[in-house]
């Protein structure tokens, strides 16, 4: 399966990055080497840390579209730590994320899967005072298949049911439904 890329000049994106935003430890810029470090599992980072320009890591990242929400919060100037650590939550991010960790699920990959469905509760908006919010129960929903995926049944169906209090939308119900089942009868 062709991962579509976004149409981004790389090249002026590199310029742009070269002399304020070099990706190493030794740069002044070790906030964005963190998020990335702190983003890619071990064999990745071995790869990432071996690119040399800034064009190879960008093209590095937009390789797989699990990576691209990062690249968008450190282009936006996004803080340091977890993408949404400012407190500020943002439904698009939230969306972007739940997006990115769907890819790394489908792609098998649960480390990464569970970083970006935890990014994408973390940016999503919720009404304060009933706690409601569909981009938290997506996130929690998506985020309880990882778990019934690895045998995790109790975070499961914790997950399940803050979906449901945190107002899954009622035609995707059923899948939660489903899930609770299957948990219980496991």
């Amino acid at each position: 399966m062709e991962v579509a890329t976004p149409n981004i000049d790389i090249e002026k994106l590199a310029a742009e990055m070269s002399g304020q935003t070099m990706l190493d430890e030794t740069q002044v810029n070790d906030q964005v080497h963190q998020q990335i470090v702190g983003f890619l599992k071990t064999d990745k980072l071995n790869q990432f840390r071996a690119l040399t320009t800034s064009e190879e890591r960008i093209k590095f990242i937009y390789k797989n579209e699990a990576y691209w929400p990062l690249l968008q919060a450190i282009r936006r100037g996004g803080p340091g730590g977890s993408l949404a650590g400012n407190g500020e939550k943002d439904g698009v991010l939230s969306k972007q994320m739940r997006d990115a960790g769907n890819s790394a699920f489908t792609a098998q990959d649960d480390e990464l899967a569970l970083k970006c469905y935890n990014e994408a509760l973390l940016a999503a908006p919720a009404d304060p005072w009933d706690g409601q919010g569909e981009d938290m129960a997506l996130a929690l929903a998506n985020r309880s298949a990882l778990y019934m995926r690895q045998g995790q049944i109790t975070e499961c169906l914790k997950d399940t049911t803050l979906a449901l209090k945190c107002g899954y939308p009622k035609h995707l119900k059923y899948k939660v439904f489903q899930r609770q089942a299957k948990c219980l009868c496991d």
